[in-house]
């Protein structure tokens, strides 16, 4: 699976998930489920990171019930980051170069 269906995977498992949520504790219609389906799948596909971001972060902004959908995308992007200095630092050990690992850990 690549990066970007991960992506994509996620994030439908947390809108649908914030759909139970107001369905069962009444605070969305069906009607309003539906609206927010559809207009949720019509921003799909993501043809990048950058362009997730822009359309949850347009999406979450008229629609505060999915606020989580952008908030999983910063801590992918932080998490992303903090994942390739820990295979760089990794690199530098089993080389035995611990300075540099610890360099790499400092940003």
């Amino acid at each position: 699976m690549d990066e970007m269906e991960k992506i994509k995977g996620h994030l439908e498992y947390l809108f649908l998930k914030a759909l139970v949520q107001g369905l069962e504790e009444e605070s969305l219609s069906v009607e309003e489920a539906r609206a927010f389906a559809q207009e949720f799948l019509s921003i799909e596909p993501f043809t990048s990171l950058q362009d997730a971001e822009t359309k949850m972060e347009s999406f979450t902004s008229r629609n505060s019930l999915f606020n989580e959908l952008i908030i999983y995308l910063g801590a992918y992007e932080k998490e992303k980051h903090i994942d390739e200095r820990v295979e760089k630092m990794r690199f530098y050990i089993k080389n035995n170069n611990l300075d540099e690992a610890l360099k790499v850990a400092k940003g």
